[in-house]
């Protein structure tokens, strides 16, 4: 993003991305330490749906609005199920 892009969003929108960045770094850390037999890639896409998963039960127990002014957790919540769906369709694809 340039900086003329952020400086237009607003400090809930900003927190927003930063979580998301933070939990998309998170997931492929902690998925390389617990692959586990279903391979790397299914592991950060169960992570990110963890983490989705996550962003709308607090969205739920704040009671935000889905349409808000602002990216919230709903917003959260759909880029990480959306990245974890991408994740796992890649992971599914042989590799030549």
């Amino acid at each position: 993003m340039n900086s003329r892009m952020t400086a237009r969003l607003d400090l809930t929108s900003k927190r927003t991305i930063g979580r998301f960045v933070l939990k998309m770094v998170t997931s492929f850390l902690v998925a390389n330490f617990l692959a586990g037999e279903r391979g790397y890639l299914e592991g950060v896409a169960a992570w990110l749906a963890f983490y989705a998963l996550f962003a709308m039960v607090g969205s739920l127990l704040i009671k935000e609005a889905i349409a808000a002014r602002s990216f919230n957790y709903w917003d959260e919540a759909a880029w990480l199920m959306l990245a974890a769906c991408i994740v796992h369709i890649i992971s599914r694809q042989p590799m030549v």
